[in-house]
């Protein structure tokens, strides 16, 4: 077993993989402990694969794992994970905008008695949309978790091993790993780096991630509260329209009683108040089911 594992997805960086292997060697050669460097390369298509086996060939400390395409950032950080042999486990990004001088700080913090230790970086250097996309999903999930945390999807981290037993890596769920540890009752906390200007390749972040992450907090918010009570949003849901349907309905049947039993069965209310009641009961059901598939999985 080794001390530190770091693991480095990549997606088309060719260009920063040979500095980025030289910073890291630079560091974690100073700090007299058992390492190596998974590279992760997540279907790239410039050519950073060969360039990542020259540099293991060169370095035995190097390790390279090819997914067959590109999986995305979660997928290539579960792989790395799988085969990481580090008491320690490490994730940075490979467009160097991060400098592995600062892993220091992040491993003192661990000493601290943190389990994981997230960056943040005050002065960034990422276009308009995803700043703002950043700010408001970061404040929306620090308000209904109550972590207080800069910037949850900062590539770089340190955390102990043992809490990937409680890390499920479905797609695009990787920006959220600390509010995960977190839940599990885990002590998370972070420390401020530097965030140097992207010198090779563009970002990999468009409209399309944009997109994506207003259903992400829905995600996360749903399995951070409900993955092992599904009832409570469902059925909680279904009572609320139950009851206005309920009262709607109530309110025409007294209105009949008191208007001589004149007819209401044309009344846009009365169908607004049958149909909220029909998928009340529905919501209700679907919580059910999840009830059952998550006991299901308990056991």
């Amino acid at each position: 077993m080794l001390d530190l594992s770091v693991i480095v997805p990549i997606y088309n960086e060719k260009e920063s993989i040979s500095r980025l292997g030289e910073e890291l060697t630079q560091t974690l050669s100073r700090l007299n402990l058992a390492y190596e460097v998974i590279f992760v390369d997540d279907g790239s298509r410039d050519g950073s694969n060969g360039a990542i086996k020259e540099l293991a060939q060169k370095d035995s400390h190097f390790r390279s794992i090819t997914l067959r395409k590109n999986f995305g950032k979660a997928r290539a950080l579960a792989s790395g994970f799988k085969e990481a042999h580090g008491e320690i486990i490490s994730t940075i990004d490979a467009d160097l905008q991060f400098d592995p001088k600062e892993l220091p700080k992040f491993l003192d913090k661990l000493k601290e008695g943190y389990d994981l230790v997230n960056g943040y970086s005050i002065k960034r250097h990422n276009p308009f949309p995803k700043r703002l996309s950043s700010k408001i999903v970061n404040w929306t999930l620090a308000f209904f978790s109550r972590i207080k945390l800069h910037d949850l999807n900062c590539g770089f981290k340190v955390f102990r091993r043992e809490v990937l037993q409680d890390i499920s890596l479905s797609p695009g769920m990787h920006r959220y790993i600390p509010l995960f540890v977190h839940a599990a009752g885990y002590k998370v906390t972070e420390v401020k780096v530097g965030l140097r200007p992207r010198r090779f390749g563009s970002s990999k972040y468009g409209l399309k991630k944009f997109y994506h992450g207003f259903f992400d907090i829905l995600s996360v918010l749903f399995l951070l509260y409900f993955r092992k009570k599904p009832l409570y949003l469902f059925g909680g849901i279904g009572v609320t329209f139950i009851l206005a349907g309920i009262a709607i309905c109530l309110n025409l049947t007294i209105s009949w009683f008191n208007a001589g039993r004149q007819g209401i069965s044309d009344r846009p209310l009365l169908f607004l108040g049958v149909l909220l009641i029909i998928v009340g009961t529905q919501f209700i059901s679907t919580g059910l089911l999840g009830e059952m598939i998550a006991s299901r999985r308990e056991t």
